[in-house]
């Protein structure tokens, strides 16, 4: 693999490295290198369906200075994007737009915080499945300064009890046909909002 070329190798990070993307000599291979986690070194492997592990375009250099944080990313994406579709729900086919999810998602983090009152830093549980809802009361916790527990949908009750213990969320996001394994155990939990 000739150095500029656009296929890279996926790996883990190694620490106390720069985010850079190197060629191996002699092995055509090239390694994604950032500063938190541990190399690894992915050429010629398949994932669990068998299809080789490359991506295409992406640069050699990752900027890790450019980073931000996801509401600041969500933010750029919504002014460079706004009219383009962010999420597509598969079942009904639906999308909704960068500037409708912003929309959406304000206000659910007004919701939070005037309505519901719920201090700076708690923590807000999400019992969704894959909804257009999801990504709309995930972003708007974010938002609104909360932070965010997923909980499986499929969870029994045992399980959701130990993880809104655990957690200490405060609020939850469930689905309607979801919420007699809430009803279950609610009042063993810290969960004083259900929406």
């Amino acid at each position: 693999m000739a150095r500029g070329s656009s296929d890279v190798l996926l790996g883990t990070p190694e620490r106390g490295k720069r985010s850079v993307m190197r060629e191996e000599k002699g092995r055509g291979r090239v390694v994604v290198v950032t500063d938190r986690f541990f190399t690894t070194r992915l050429a010629g492997k398949r994932d669990v369906l068998g299809s080789k592990i490359l991506l295409s375009g992406v640069p050699h250099e990752i900027g890790v200075d450019d980073l931000h944080a996801i509401g600041e990313q969500f933010e750029a994406s919504v002014r460079d994007h706004a009219d383009r579709v962010a999420f597509v729900s598969g079942a009904a086919g639906v999308g909704i737009t960068y500037r409708q999810l912003d929309v959406l998602s304000r206000n659910v983090a007004a919701y939070l915080q005037s309505v519901l009152k719920l201090p700076p830093g708690s923590r807000v549980a999400l019992m969704l499945p894959n909804l257009l809802q999801f990504p709309v009361c995930l972003l708007g916790a974010l938002r609104a300064g909360y932070v965010v527990v997923t909980v499986n949908p499929l969870y029994t009750a045992r399980e959701l009890e130990h993880q809104l213990a655990d957690s200490g969320a405060e609020a939850i996001f469930i689905l309607e046909n979801m919420a007699h394994v809430l009803e279950k155990v609610v009042a063993c939990t810290p969960v004083r909002h259900v929406v």
